[in-house]
C-alpha cells in the first residue's frame, strides 16, 4: 500500500498532516460552503511510513479548544497503511469543526467516517 494523501472532502475524511486543518476543517474543505458539522461515527489512526514516531494525536475544536477525540500512537515498526488505532463510536459525535494537532510528528494519518 503507498502513503495516504489528504483528501478533506471524502468519506472518510483523510488527513495526514497539521496543516491540513491548522485552521479548521470547514475553511479548508471545499465540498459545501454552508458545511453544517458532522456526526463522526469511526475514527482510525494508520501508519504512513514505516516507522511511525510515539505521539499524541489530538482532535480538537478550532472555535472552543474542546478536546473531541484524543489517541497515542505507542507503534514505532509498522507498515504503511496499518492501522494503529482504530475507534467505532457507540454514540455519533456531532462535530462542527476540528482542526488535528500530531500527525505530522507521528507519520501517521487519520481517517474519519462520517454521516451528515
Amino acid at each position: 500500500m503507498s502513503a495516504l494523501t489528504s483528501n478533506l472532502n471524502g468519506n472518510p475524511i483523510v488527513t495526514t498532516a497539521d496543516s491540513d486543518t491548522s485552521s479548521g476543517w470547514r475553511a479548508a474543505q471545499t465540498l459545501n460552503t454552508r458545511q453544517w458539522g458532522i456526526q463522526i461515527y469511526k475514527i482510525a489512526l494508520v501508519a504512513n511510513s514505516a516507522s511511525p514516531s510515539a505521539a499524541q494525536i489530538t482532535v480538537s475544536d478550532p472555535q472552543s479548544g474542546t478536546v473531541l477525540w484524543t489517541a497515542a500512537n505507542t507503534i514505532t515498526s509498522a507498515t504503511i497503511g496499518q492501522i494503529l488505532v482504530n475507534q467505532d463510536l457507540e454514540t455519533t459525535a456531532k462535530w462542527r469543526d476540528f482542526k488535528v494537532v500530531g500527525l505530522t510528528a507521528a507519520s501517521c494519518g487519520l481517517m474519519i467516517w462520517y454521516r451528515l
